[in-house]
């Protein structure tokens, strides 16, 4: 039978950080088991699923987008550990014990139902901590239900700011992940590590369980 896994996300953010740092055990941000009634899933994404919740075997490359010059320049990356989850749960964490022995790391965050200032205010406090100091990149995944009362969207306009801000630190920031709490429900093994690369194509993140 195979092992189990910590498998989930949003407020599970807590659960991953001290599995990944505390326990130094991988997990996957991912979707719940109830999302398989879903009636936007095709079959298939059930299958693929299925299929990972069967065997704990999963390996993906997903298409992410340069959101700064140095991403644009970036060749090839190994991650050497990939964190994260949702932003507002991990802003959540800063001063606490938890976070005080960073090792090298790539952050990855998404979230839902945050409006532009307010992903705006939790990237530049997170961006001024200790914690930061070991990031070798940054990935963005999706930011749903976050508009303004007047319909407009400030919530990318946050992103490219911080992703501008990084080029000084000389940190490659990318978007596009399918994960998080839209309909890409894609699965993203954390705790591990993860590789970047470039093609003819655009970029790519390679994700595999297990390693």
């Amino acid at each position: 039978m195979p092992p189990k896994i910590l498998l989930g996300l949003s407020d599970l953010t807590s659960l991953h950080l001290f599995f990944n740092l505390e326990l130094g055990w991988p997990t996957v941000h991912g979707p719940v088991f109830e999302s398989l009634a879903r009636t936007d899933w095709s079959i298939k994404k059930i299958s693929r699923f299925k299929q990972f919740l069967e065997t704990r075997q999963f390996e993906q490359k997903y298409r992410i987008r340069p959101m700064n010059q140095v991403a644009q320049k970036l060749q090839r990356l190994v991650i050497p550990k990939l964190l994260g989850g949702n932003l507002t749960v991990l802003q959540s964490h800063l001063g606490t014990s938890l976070l005080n022995r960073m090792p090298s790391h790539g952050l990855f965050f998404e979230d839902t139902g945050e409006r532009g200032y307010r992903i705006d205010r939790m990237l530049w406090q997170i961006r001024h901590t200790l914690w930061f100091h070991r990031t070798c990149c940054v990935l963005f995944g999706e930011f749903t239900n976050g508009l303004e009362p007047s319909g407009e969207n400030f919530m990318l306009s946050a992103l490219r700011r911080f992703a501008k801000d990084l080029e000084i630190l000389n940190i490659p920031v990318f978007y596009g992940l399918p994960c998080g709490h839209g309909s890409g429900y894609g699965l993203l093994p954390l705790g591990q590590s993860a590789e970047i690369l470039a093609s003819n194509r655009g970029h790519f993140i390679l994700v595999r369980w297990p390693q």
